[in-house]
């Protein structure tokens, strides 16, 4: 990361690496020095508000952090910064994240998925959760997102973590497989 800002000093990503580094390696104010830097280059990423919420896990900070996410689809911005730190291998964070968006199918399916890597037990009850809702505007697109789905459809028989599926490879121009999915 440090490499990479040698190189372009406006890298987003190595902010956010180092950032996360500092604060699983304790050291807050180097920390707060690179939240700062990423705030000045980007005060609207959404990943400096939630970082500033796991240093001080307080309601205030939690709601600083959700209040600013109003677009028309906030569970999208819920789900980019879940698969970022997923990417990391971060899975409590993503998990954490998750827990903030609203009720949302893609949303629980990764939370159910996540809470199996973590091997908590009520994983199925997310699963349950997402298959009971509609799939209206539902449009899942991630590739992370095919590697959940995968799971889920070895823990459920329900329709929709298919169709979702189905979805993807569909938008990926794979349509033998999406049409696999979709008759299944």
């Amino acid at each position: 990361a440090n490499k990479s800002l040698d190189v372009n000093t406006g890298n987003l990503e190595a902010y956010q690496l180092l950032a996360t580094l500092y604060r699983i390696t304790a050291k807050k104010e180097k920390a707060q020095v690179t939240l700062e830097k990423l705030n000045k280059l980007n005060p609207l990423n959404h990943f400096i508000l939630f970082e500033e919420y796991r240093w001080q896990s307080t309601e205030g900070n939690r709601n600083k952090f959700t209040s600013v996410i109003q677009n028309e689809l906030p569970h999208e911005t819920f789900l980019h910064l879940a698969d970022w730190y997923f990417s990391l291998g971060l899975f409590e964070e993503s998990l954490q994240v998750l827990s903030f968006a609203a009720p949302h199918p893609e949303v629980y399916y990764w939370m159910a998925f996540l809470k199996s890597k973590l091997k908590e037990n009520n994983a199925n009850e997310f699963i349950e959760k997402a298959n009971k809702l509609s799939p209206q505007y539902v449009f899942p697109f991630r590739n992370n997102t095919v590697e959940v789905l995968n799971w889920v459809i070895g823990q459920s028989q329900h329709w929709k973590p298919r169709y979702y599926l189905g979805l993807i490879y569909w938008s990926r121009n794979n349509q033998v497989r999406a049409k696999e999915l979709f008759t299944q």
